[in-house]
């Protein structure tokens, strides 16, 4: 009767073995999937972070003191090696979330109030839009949709928003 319970004691203990081994490997990938959730998310983050900064340093900077997004005037901002347009175009797309990927395109001059323009960064993008309004001042609003890739169809891409109101 005791000739079977070494190898019944041998197959017990590999198949426990093996059941921890398989669970200490799929925890350290998912732990290896959040770490590049992670870094995906930080790259659209600071694509977002990059494109309020490049927004907010034109409209304050602007040319003989006029903002480069102004509703009257059409000029063109310089980002990231870019030159881009805020001239007033056709086809601007609907600013509301979500934002689909848009080519370098501007709306602002023209009595238009808002801009709009992809910035390609080497890593990622970031669609900003910049809008003007009056109510009594001049109320600026800049929203920048950053992207961990500029691929709208890609499986991970992600998007992070930074707004700011002055």
């Amino acid at each position: 009767m005791n000739k079977g319970i070494a190898m019944l004691t041998a197959i017990v203990v590999t198949g426990i073995l093996a059941l921890v081994a398989f669970g200490i490997s799929n925890i350290a990938f998912k732990q290896l999937l959040l770490s590049n959730y992670q870094e995906d998310s930080n790259q659209a983050f600071y694509n977002a972070d990059s494109g309020v900064e490049c927004a907010l340093y034109w409209d304050l900077k602007g040319s003989s003191g006029v903002s480069a997004f102004s509703t009257s005037t059409p000029s063109s901002i310089a980002c990231g090696g870019e030159n881009i347009s805020t001239g007033s175009q056709s086809g601007i797309p609907a600013v509301s979330p979500p934002v689909s990927s848009v080519s370098r395109i501007g709306g602002g001059g023209n009595g238009n109030p808002s801009s709009i323009f992809q910035l390609n960064l080497t890593r990622g993008c970031a669609i900003v839009v910049v809008t003007k309004s009056w109510t009594g001042i001049v109320v600026t609003n800049i929203k920048s949709y950053g992207y961990n890739t500029c691929d709208s169809s890609a499986f991970r891409r992600i998007e992070r928003g930074v707004s700011i109101t002055y």
